[in-house]
């Protein structure tokens, strides 16, 4: 967080999200919102990925209206989704996630918020 509040950025809130075994951390910008992820373990998605990988980008979420709809719709045009159904995710949500050999080599999220 140091780095984001030297930026004059504020920390809004934090969640655990213990089906994904991760922390969230909110940060609004604008009408945006950026969410930092600190893995609950190493031996979760995140916590395997920053040992592969080091610390950085892990996805990029879009919110969609409809996440099932969504779904539909990608999976017709031929991307496949990790997991059959959406799952909760922070904050309320719904979230569906796209493997990145379809998505151009980024992990993509769908979020839809209640």
């Amino acid at each position: 967080m140091p780095m984001w509040e030297s930026l004059g950025l504020k920390l809004d809130h934090t969640e655990e999200v213990e089906s994904e075994g991760v922390t969230t951390a909110h940060i609004k910008v604008g009408g945006y919102e950026i969410e930092l992820l600190e893995p609950m373990g190493k031996d979760t998605p995140v916590g395997k990925f920053v040992d592969k990988k080091g610390p950085g980008i892990h996805h990029l979420a879009l919110e969609v209206d409809d996440i099932e709809q969504s779904l539909a719709k990608a999976k017709k045009n031929g991307l496949e989704p990790i997991g059959e159904a959406p799952r909760p995710g922070a904050d309320n949500t719904l979230v569906a996630f796209f493997h990145p050999k379809d998505t151009g080599g980024v992990l993509l999220e769908i979020v839809q918020c209640e």
